[in-house]
């Protein structure tokens, strides 16, 4: 017994073990929902800020295209092509 907590090795394993099992499927899905989330409100603000602020928005694409020096097209067509992968390994 410390400071009035008791200890026990076996019964601290088979919790760690449960939660192990439970929530790597749980915290799995919940990045992947929470990624689709956030890459959605990145869109719907840089479409509203198109429509509203298009000079601002232009700079902001270029500013993307020269750090991460990919084309528009293919950055979009790489995206997709992850996506269907992923799907596919995840029905097999």
């Amino acid at each position: 017994m410390q400071d009035g907590v008791y200890y026990d090795e076996n019964l601290l394993e088979q919790v760690k073990n449960k939660r192990r099992k439970v929530y790597y499927d749980e915290k799995l899905s919940e990045v992947i929902i929470t990624q689709c989330i956030v890459c959605v409100l990145l869109i719907l603000i840089f479409v509203v800020m198109n429509i509203f602020y298009p000079e601002i928005s232009q700079s902001i694409l270029l500013k993307y295209k020269e750090y991460t020096g990919a084309d528009m097209d293919r950055v979009l067509v790489n995206a997709v092509d992850k996506i269907i992968e992923y799907v596919s390994a995840v029905a097999k």
